[in-house]
């Protein structure tokens, strides 16, 4: 079984989160989603930003390993990507974005802690309603 995208996110267990993994172009974005005044400081996950809307939180079972690495990467960079900086990268035909929030206690870390939230396109009737570039078919 493949850790969890929070276990390989916080570097917390090597086995299964790394390997080899095709180049990817840089990011397409790196910015901060919220302003900086509204950006949860003190772990809180109910001050969590609202999700961006036209994107839905990518299911557990549909994060491949590349994935996982890049949020590895993401959430160890706390310079590049400070808490409530959200990027951009295709894998495939998606486009996924990453978002470094608050992410409640777990099984490894017993306290609310810095992780990264990966959200996909919505191709339901929000995201078509918005109409959305990069949304893919389920």
């Amino acid at each position: 079984m493949r850790p969890s995208l929070l276990v390989c996110a916080l570097g917390l267990v090597a086995a299964g989160c790394a390997g080899a993994s095709p180049e990817r172009p840089d990011p397409v974005v790196v910015a901060v989603s919220v302003p900086p005044e509204s950006c949860p400081r003190k772990p809180d996950v109910a001050s969590n930003p609202p999700v961006p809307a036209g994107w839905v939180q990518v299911k557990d079972a549909s994060v491949t390993p590349e994935m996982t690495e890049w949020a590895t990467e993401i959430v160890k960079n706390r310079k590049t990507y400070p808490m409530c900086s959200s990027t951009t990268q295709a894998f495939g035909a998606l486009t996924i974005l990453a978002r470094v929030e608050w992410h409640p206690p777990d099984f490894n870390v017993a306290t609310v802690h810095r992780g990264v939230t990966l959200y996909e396109r919505d191709t339901g009737p929000l995201g078509a309603a918005l109409n959305l570039p990069g949304a893919s078919a389920r």
